[in-house]
C-alpha cells in the first residue's frame, strides 16, 4: 500500500549564505524527497485506480512498483508505476496489449482523467485541467504478462515485448541500501535530481541498476563524500556491458550502446559531474564559497542546494 510519511523536515533556504556546506547539503538531500502533499494525492487516486484495474475479467494482479516502492522516487513525485498483470490474453503485437488496457481506462475512469499511450504503459493524470502536473502524482499503469517469476512488458517503439522482475529489482535496491548502511537511497535520489536538470541524459532506472552494483564499494566519511564516489563509480560503470536489470537479458547500458552520441552524452556529463563534486569536495575548508557555487547554484544540485 502508498503510505503516508511524517512531514518533512524544516527545509532551509538555499539563499542563506550564512549555512555551511554541510548544512545546504543536509537541506538539498531533504528537499529531492517527494512532498507530503503529493504522497497525499497518490494515496487519494490509488485505490481508485487499483479498483478500476481489478474491474478487467482477465486481471489477476496489480501491484505497485517503480521508484515509489524502491523510494528512490524524487521531488516532484509523478509517473507512480502500476503493473495490471493480464492473464489469457494473447496480443497480436505489444502496442495491442497498451491500447486494450488504454480502452478498458478510458471506459472504468471518470471523466476529466487523461489516459494517454506511453512507450511501455498507459499515463493517467486524474485531473487535465491543472497545468502544472507536476503538482499532482500521476501513474503509469503497465500491462503485464506473467513468465515465471517474471514479466513481458510492452515496447510501443520496437513492436515487441521485454522482461522485466520489479520485485526482484525492488529487493536488489533493498539489500544494496541495507549492505551501505542506508546511504544509498539518499545518493541515488541526488543523482537523479541531478539527471533530471540535465534532461536525462541517463534513464533513472539505469542509474539505479548501477548504483546497487556490488562493485560500489563502501560508502564512508560524509554525505558530499559519498556522492563523489557515487559519481565516480558510475563515470566507470556506465561501460560495463555484463550489468543486467533483474529479469532482462539485455546490458542495461544496450540502448546507449546503440546511440553513440547518446553515449559520448552521457558519458561526459558523468565525467564533469565526478569532477565538480571531487573538487567541492576538497574545497570545502579551504574555500566554502568555491564548494557552494559546486554544489549549488552553477553545479550539481541546481534547485536544491
Amino acid at each position: 500500500e502508498i503510505r503516508k510519511e511524517s512531514p518533512r523536515l524544516r527545509i532551509m533556504t538555499s539563499k542563506d549564505s550564512s549555512l555551511s556546506v554541510h548544512e545546504r547539503f543536509h537541506s538539498a538531500v531533504e528537499q529531492t524527497n517527494p512532498l507530503e502533499q503529493h504522497r497525499t494525492d497518490a494515496v487519494k487516486h490509488y485505490d481508485e485506480l487499483i479498483k478500476k484495474l481489478q474491474a478487467h475479467p482477465r486481471c489477476t494482479d496489480a501491484f505497485l512498483t517503480g521508484s515509489y516502492v524502491r523510494h528512490t522516487a524524487i521531488n516532484p513525485l509523478h509517473d507512480v508505476d502500476m503493473f495490471m498483470v493480464l492473464e489469457g490474453v494473447e496480443f497480436e503485437d505489444a502496442v495491442f496489449a497498451l491500447e486494450h488496457v488504454c480502452k478498458h481506462l478510458q471506459r472504468k475512469l471518470p471523466k476529466g482523467t487523461s489516459i494517454r499511450p506511453q512507450t511501455h504503459s498507459i499515463g493517467i493524470s486524474f485531473d487535465k485541467k491543472i497545468k502544472k502536473r507536476k503538482r499532482r502524482a500521476t501513474f503509469d499503469v503497465v500491462p503485464a504478462l506473467q513468465k515465471g517469476t517474471s514479466y513481458s512488458i510492452p515496447d510501443r517503439e520496437r513492436h515487441c515485448w521485454i522482461e522485466t522482475d520489479p520485485k526482484a529489482a525492488k529487493e536488489v535496491t533493498k539489500a544494496a541500501d541495507e549492505r551501505l548502511g542506508g546511504r544509498l537511497l539518499p545518493m541515488i535520489r541526488l543523482v537523479k535530481h541531478w539527471n533530471q536538470r540535465r534532461s536525462k541524459p541517463l534513464k533513472s532506472f539505469h542509474i539505479e541498476t548501477m548504483c546497487c552494483q556490488p562493485k560500489l564499494g563502501e560508502l564512508p566519511g560524509n554525505r558530499r563524500e559519498n556522492l563523489r564516489d557515487v559519481f565516480s563509480h558510475l563515470m566507470n560503470a556506465i561501460e560495463d556491458d555484463s550489468l543486467r536489470a533483474p529479469g532482462s537479458e539485455n546490458p542495461i547500458n544496450n540502448n546507449l550502446r546503440k546511440d553513440e552520441d547518446r553515449m559520448k552524452r552521457a558519458r561526459a556529463a558523468l565525467e564533469k559531474a565526478s569532477r565538480l563534486a571531487k573538487q567541492a569536495v576538497e574545497q570545502e575548508t579551504t574555500n566554502p564559497l568555491a564548494a557552494h557555487a559546486k554544489w549549488g547554484s552553477s553545479g550539481l544540485l541546481k534547485g536544491v542546494y
